[in-house]
């Protein structure tokens, strides 16, 4: 079911063809590998509930492009209307649209975004079983993150805390003690920016107040 709102990949697409033709690019081959994820990982993350009870829930990492750096987004946590198939293409949009900003923004990353489809401010989970889901995303994903790789981040309802299990797990699995690139927005004693949760904020302001001076 993809029924929620408009196809956001397919806003993604329509928005990169929309630039190249401003930009005179008419390479149908290019245009088709800006366009689509290098790579798009789709899991089953079995997770032991509280009551003893297995629930298996799904989780994406969507690589989009890593030709200027390694992949750089968000994992987040939730659960849209249009069900698990809208929030893989929101992924994959996602993912795009991180590429694009780290390629403007002039640094050397390239986009990726994750998500698992659950809302944890509907449903109330203990503190233990939202490790046991972090860390076990973590696991599944292990293989294709790191330093030099794939580096996450906090998103919607993702913190500090969920980036450090996972910097925490994929250090177990690797036998290292602290590996703190393979994610930001770790807390500050873990390694952290003190800028980190004001970051977003500040550039929507910063790009508003430019627009408005261009504009007028």
């Amino acid at each position: 079911m993809v029924k929620f709102g408009a196809d956001p990949f397919a806003n993604a697409t329509k928005q990169l063809h929309d630039a190249c033709e401003i930009l005179g690019i008419k390479d149908e081959g290019l245009i088709k590998y800006l366009a689509m994820p290098n790579k798009m990982l789709r899991v089953k993350i079995p997770v032991r509930m509280d009551n003893g009870k297995i629930r298996v829930f799904t989780g994406f990492r969507s690589q989009h492009n890593n030709d200027r750096g390694p992949y750089k987004g968000g994992i987040r946590y939730f659960d849209p209307e249009g069900g698990v198939e809208y929030m893989e293409r929101e992924v994959m949009a996602l993912s795009a649209w991180m590429t694009w900003k780290t390629s403007i923004a002039g640094v050397p990353l390239g986009g990726g975004k994750g998500a698992i489809f659950v809302n944890p401010k509907k449903e109330k989970f203990s503190r233990i079983e939202m490790s046991r889901l972090t860390r076990r995303f973590a696991f599944m994903i292990s293989e294709i993150i790191g330093p030099q790789k794939d580096i996450p981040a906090p998103d919607v309802y993702t913190t500090g805390k969920e980036m450090t299990q996972i910097m925490d797990t994929y250090g177990k699995l690797n036998g290292v003690t602290h590996q703190p690139g393979v994610i930001t927005g770790k807390p500050i004693p873990m390694g952290g920016s003190l800028a980190r949760n004001v970051a977003t904020g500040l550039g929507t302001a910063y790009c508003v107040r430019e627009a408005a001076q261009e504009i007028g």
